[in-house]
């Protein structure tokens, strides 16, 4: 695997990266002239959360997973039964 060094041209920095990542950079290319630091912020984009879960989201979630450790849980078609579906 060889490295190849990939520039943005802000001015900002060189990065090396090994050759098998800049084919895959390369084929996430949406247009031809699309640089490498444009899909990298793309890419960053989608795994950023523009909406963090609140406080009350996280502990509802660990009080859902103590529910499930505690063995606490209702097969789908129980619920269904419950609820009259």
């Amino acid at each position: 695997m060889h490295n190849t060094e990939v520039s943005c041209n802000m001015g900002t920095s060189t990065i090396s990266i090994p050759s098998d990542l800049k084919i895959r950079l390369n084929a996430l290319r949406i247009h031809q002239r699309e640089t490498y630091a444009d899909i990298i912020v793309r890419l960053i984009s989608f795994a950023e959360d523009a909406e963090p879960l609140s406080e009350t989201e996280i502990a509802q979630l660990e009080e859902a997973v103590d529910d499930m450790k505690a063995g606490r849980l209702m097969s789908a078609k129980d619920l269904r039964s419950e609820l009259g579906l």
